[in-house]
């Protein structure tokens, strides 16, 4: 018989339940605290003795509580308690912000109103009343976690007595002469037409495009007349183009040598003696002359002219100009800084503001003045579509003149170099890429090694896919745990995830036409033919099919161009050969056109889920820059077999000087080259530089002995051949 050992366990005698039973308790116990008033009588028990005050930094009350907010209440709840039990008077006044762009946000979302249809007063009746319903929701909720306070007089910044406190403190401000009304710089949110607070700036680790822009003298003030001031230039450089137009001043430290420095094309610019050799370099120039070196002080209010605005930009000093990078010359915009502001109200130069309310440009902008920013849009796809056109007229030629006469101009020794270039160019993207988290991107790396050497079947011809699922799986695992990138940021972001729609139309609008928007953006074409030419030549190679003779460059050309002006015409953007995409062939193996046009059409729907688009924007820079290392590098082995299997001598000088200068513009021009014609600046970027160089050493060095088609065997292992599938190719 089995013994009972209940009867012999002693048990201390408890009306405490052994099951907790809180669903039903907990109202209880708050009801009992509440009839007890328990707030009063811990105030009650101390009163008299010292006061510990807890000023409640109040939430805002644009919704239910969170987490946040709940252990906000809670720490604030454990710190006055425990004051109370250690003898001090402990009065609690919680409290709710009912303004400001939260609250506005919220209900704009929640109840979809369009508040620039209502008016001002009906808007803010609106959001007082959504702000009054969420006061008393998370009140109840404040009080369920058991945070004891002065329930019953909180204080909310909407209440007439708080509002008229504030004016009572405002007027007592103005009298004493501490309220004027000015301009100053703030974040601005143009979408809701607000000032924003700097704790709500979100930044993004996006890349930046310097530019270097000169600003002609215009007033040296006698000092300078010695020298041709129709050929000098105080350089800038900035990372903030749209802030030009708002340009009034340059600033330069007052104790750092400036020196003018006379180019090889006469033009003599004023900058930083210290930077000099790296402003120079970076402007493609080998070799310069410092004329003359004076202190930033000598420089001081002479006046220069802006480069494309009717007006002047003054010399100032400013002690913050560093010599760690630009010019030494520091691009002054008071209407979008705060250091540029103070240093101009310190000259007492009158500010300027650029923009409006709704970020549209002012007067400043002569014709584009108060122009939505989607009608500016417009524009620059009225230059694209010309630049897309200009594709159609080097397809002419080549048509015309023809593609061995072509191609003549396009022998290995140009073409394997440029190639290469195309992948080395390519590689700071991906270590740049990669260095946001070291971790991710060596595992998408490994996984596309590993899948692309092992792999079986269907999984070795996906490696890069599964290099992408794999890291991103990885990445997501890492994030729920709170793991950050080593700079702080999240390593996923799914914020604009949640407000994308699942089903939707991109935005189509008509393009507008206007010289001067042409003019800057057709000249950019120059570059991506040469390029376009250049990838061409790498995936015939890499395919070992002969693109150039069929369907033939020309066509190809047409293809690219008119893809081009017709995407541009709707609003879209250009579209270009994606060097990147030789890479993925190379590596998966996949040739057949088949699969490019069910991926092209697959990409075509995607396009109208906009749920599936802001899921692939969250994918981690670091997982992009892993896969990467194998793409971009396999372009630019590419090239070098390319080299190899063609036999390129290089013990003949012509050869040897033709792959070095495509290499070193390739390579070297890496913000490419800036020249103005007829008022208009135009860039050419590395690559088309290296194409346009290389094009033409061939074409005017000595010993040009390529013919395409005639070395059969050499044209069939680059992808060129006449006949690349004849099995009668001599071996």
């Amino acid at each position: 018989m089995s013994q009972d050992y209940n009867a012999s366990l002693n048990l201390p005698k408890t009306d405490f339940p052994m099951r907790a039973g809180l669903p039903a308790r907990e109202p209880e116990m708050l009801r009992r605290w509440q009839e007890m008033d328990l707030y009063n009588e811990l105030l009650k028990k101390n009163e008299g003795k010292p006061r510990f005050n807890l000023h409640d930094g109040p939430p805002f009350s644009n919704g239910n509580i969170h987490m946040g907010t709940a252990m906000n209440k809670s720490i604030k709840d454990f710190i006055t308690r425990s004051k109370a039990m250690r003898g001090y008077y402990t009065p609690y006044i919680p409290g709710w912000d009912n303004h400001g762009m939260p609250i506005e946000s919220a209900i704009i979302k929640e109840q979809k109103l369009n508040h620039k249809a209502m008016s001002v007063a009906d808007f803010r009746s609106a959001c007082q009343a959504y702000a009054e319903k969420y006061v008393g929701l998370q009140m109840e909720s404040f009080k369920r976690l058991g945070v004891i306070g002065d329930w019953e007089h909180p204080y909310r910044t909407m209440s007439k007595g708080f509002e008229a406190d504030e004016v009572r403190i405002f007027g007592m401000m103005y009298k004493n002469g501490h309220i004027y009304k000015g301009l100053k710089p703030v974040y601005w949110c143009a979408k809701d037409e607000t000032a924003l607070a700097e704790a709500e700036i979100e930044y993004q680790d996006d890349p930046c495009t310097t530019v270097y822009v000169k600003f002609p003298m215009k007033d040296d003030l006698g000092k300078l007349s010695h020298l041709d001031l129709s050929k000098l230039y105080f350089l800038i450089w900035t990372t903030t183009i749209w802030t030009l137009p708002g340009n009034l001043a340059i600033a330069l430290h007052p104790d750092e040598l400036y020196a003018v420095v006379k180019a090889p094309n006469g033009e003599m610019y004023i900058m930083a003696e210290a930077l000099a050799e790296k402003v120079m370099g970076i402007g493609g120039f080998d070799s310069y002359e410092i004329v003359e070196s004076h202190p930033g002080s000598f420089y001081e209010n002479m006046l220069a002219q802006h480069p494309f605005l009717d007006k002047t930009s003054r010399l100032l000093l400013a002690d913050y100009v560093t010599m760690d990078s630009g010019t030494g010359c520091v691009h002054t915009a008071p209407g979008f800084g705060a250091d540029d502001y103070l240093t101009c109200m310190r000259y007492g130069m009158e500010m300027v503001v650029p923009v409006d309310d709704q970020g549209r440009h002012t007067d400043y902008a002569g014709k584009y003045a108060g122009m939505d920013p989607a009608v500016k849009l417009q524009y620059a796809c009225g230059g694209i579509v010309v630049a897309g056109l200009l594709y159609l007229i080097l397809a002419l030629i080549v048509k015309l003149v023809g593609v061995k006469r072509v191609m003549r101009f396009l022998p290995p020794v140009v073409t394997g170099p440029i190639i290469i270039c195309i992948g080395l160019s390519l590689a700071p993207s991906a270590i740049s890429n990669a260095s946001n988290n070291w971790l991710l991107a060596f595992i998408a790396l490994a996984v596309v090694i590993v899948f692309n050497i092992w792999g079986k079947g269907m999984f070795k011809i996906i490696p890069i896919l599964m290099g992408v699922l794999i890291s991103y799986g990885v990445a997501l695992i890492l994030h729920l745990c709170g793991v950050t990138n080593p700079g702080g940021t999240a390593i996923l972001d799914f914020s604009t995830v949640s407000d994308a729609k699942f089903l939707g139309l991109p935005p189509f609008q008509i393009c507008k036409f206007d010289i001067t928007a042409i003019l800057v953006m057709a000249p950019i074409a120059i570059a991506s033919m040469m390029e376009h030419i250049g990838d061409i030549c790498a995936i015939s190679a890499t395919v070992d099919q002969n693109f150039l003779e069929d369907p033939g460059l020309h066509r190809t050309l047409i293809g690219d161009g008119l893809a081009t002006s017709l995407s541009a015409l709707f609003g879209g953007p250009a579209n270009t050969t994606y060097g990147e995409n030789t890479g993925v062939l190379e590596l998966s193996r996949v040739h057949d056109p088949r699969v490019i046009r069910l991926a092209a059409l697959f990409a075509v729907i995607l396009g109208f889920i906009p749920k599936i688009s802001a899921i692939i924007s969250s994918m981690p820079l670091a997982i992009i820059g892993g896969i990467s290392f194998i793409l971009y590098g396999m372009i630019s082995a590419i090239g070098v077999r390319n080299v190899v299997e063609n036999h390129v001598d290089f013990t003949k000088s012509r050869n040897l000087i033709i792959a070095a200068v495509i290499m070193v513009c390739g390579l070297g021009f890496t913000n490419g080259l800036t020249f103005t014609i007829g008022g208009t600046t135009i860039t050419l970027t590395g690559l088309a530089l290296a194409a346009i160089f290389g094009i033409l050493l061939n074409a005017i060095l000595p010993g040009n002995d390529y013919t395409f088609g005639e070395n059969t065997k050499g044209d069939v292992s680059r992808g060129l051949g006449m006949n690349p599938q004849n099995s009668d190719i001599e071996s």
